[in-house]
């Protein structure tokens, strides 16, 4: 598949949605780096809950897959590994939801995909709402995954990576449809598989420009979050300046 062409327009608007309010400044907020004397895109961040227990190689490589895929479209990811197998199962506590810019990915093994009652040719689903509010939580079935690797003879973790992509773009775009084209089809067969392995299974441009619009409208959810919790601080400083002073 063709890579698309991406404007600087792109660059330029993200950069004024987090930086043209001086919003990043504090550590706590989404941050643009900057490397080479060039801005960087703020990053989508990821959480990930390994409930289906890969080894941390599998993990890091089915991350760097997704992270290429979305690297491609103009997208910059940031993950955080929020759950543990090793020794006592434990959460990781850095791990907190609620942003506009950060989803939620959950690897289930069959145990828990079976009870969740998705068709039987689903690699996984994101829980999306009709009132059109931002979706966050996505989970991918592990175990369709190796069923699907072993029918082609594909590497699970690259083929982890491409559904994880796929999943988060079902957040992104909002949208339960699938696509004719791009890494948003439905039913994958050897024809996608084939594309997998070369890992050359992407987004179309069409569906590269909505994600980037979707992310830019996160970012602007997350400025305006941002600036209501600033502005309460600030109110709660002018009480409490006043309290003190009577």
């Amino acid at each position: 598949m063709k890579r698309c062409n991406f404007q600087e327009v792109w660059l330029i608007s993200v950069w004024l949605c987090l930086g043209g309010l001086g919003l990043t400044a504090d550590p706590n907020r989404p941050t643009i780096a900057k490397s080479d004397g060039k801005p960087l895109r703020p990053p989508l961040q990821v959480f990930v809950y390994n409930y289906a227990s890969l080894s941390s190689g599998d993990l890091k490589l089915a991350i760097e897959v997704a992270t290429d895929i979305y690297r491609n479209v103009g997208i910059r990811l940031e993950w955080l590994d929020c759950y543990s197998t090793v020794g006592e199962p434990n959460y990781n506590t850095e791990c907190r939801q609620g942003k506009p810019t950060r989803l939620v990915l959950r690897i289930l093994p069959r145990s828990q995909a079976e009870g969740l009652k998705q068709p039987a040719s689903a690699l996984g689903f994101a829980i999306l709402n009709d009132s059109g509010d931002l979706a966050h939580y996505a989970n991918v079935f592990y175990h369709r995954v190796e069923e699907l690797s072993g029918r082609w003879t594909s590497s699970r973790p690259v083929v982890l990576g491409h559904v994880m992509a796929h999943e988060m773009g079902h957040l992104l775009l909002g949208a339960r449809n699938h696509s004719r084209t791009g890494l948003m089809i439905a039913n994958w067969d050897r024809a996608e598989l084939e594309q997998v392995n070369r890992r050359a299974f992407t987004f179309s441009c069409q569906q590269a420009r909505e994600i980037r619009a979707r992310f830019l409208e996160r970012c602007t959810a997350e400025v305006s979050r941002l600036s209501e919790v600033a502005e309460k601080s600030q109110v709660g400083d002018a009480s409490d300046w006043d309290r003190e002073r009577w």
